[in-house]
């Protein structure tokens, strides 16, 4: 995932879900993006790409565990584990 320190970004990022066998599901994701300093730097070269899979865990209709892998942009492996914000 897009990370750092920043006051300007430009970015987009996708998620796709889905539920398979009672309360285990898969997830997928694509993120592209670039983070400036200044807003006056960001334009759309060398835009940093990130994709990553993995399960989720399902009550009712709300998803309440996470753990997937981010890969891409040359930033190696990123293992997540945990419960989703605003849940």
């Amino acid at each position: 995932r897009l990370q750092g320190d920043w006051s300007s970004d430009v970015c987009s990022s996708d998620l796709y879900e889905r539920r398979l066998w009672k309360i285990f599901g898969v997830l997928a994701f694509y993120d592209i993006g670039k983070v400036a300093n200044r807003a006056g730097d960001l334009d759309f070269t060398r835009l940093r790409h990130s994709y990553g899979f993995g399960g989720n865990v399902w009550l009712g209709s709300k998803v309440v565990f996470r753990a997937y892998v981010g890969l891409g942009s040359g930033e190696g492996v990123h293992p997540y584990f945990g419960i989703p914000i605003g849940l």
